[in-house]
């Protein structure tokens, strides 16, 4: 289930159903929040970890749409 709508907020990791990670960097405010832009790293899951973990922005409603709870991030 995904998360509440406008609450994934920068520093704070969030996991999918597959058990991927993804750790916010960055949220550029959108026209509208649904609509706002979120940066984040991802790692785990179906797609490894290495040193350098993937960045990717998407909408924040898909963001929220794909992650499922709020994870304590890596240190």
């Amino acid at each position: 289930m995904p998360i509440k709508s406008g609450t994934a907020q920068v520093g704070k990791c969030y996991k999918t159903s597959k058990n991927q990670h993804r750790g916010i960097t960055k949220i550029t405010p959108g026209p509208s929040s649904e609509e706002d832009k979120i940066t984040y790293e991802s790692w785990g899951g179906d797609i490894g970890k290495g040193d350098n973990p993937d960045r990717v922005t998407a909408k924040r409603e898909t963001f929220e749409n794909a992650v499922e709870a709020e994870i304590a991030c890596p240190k």
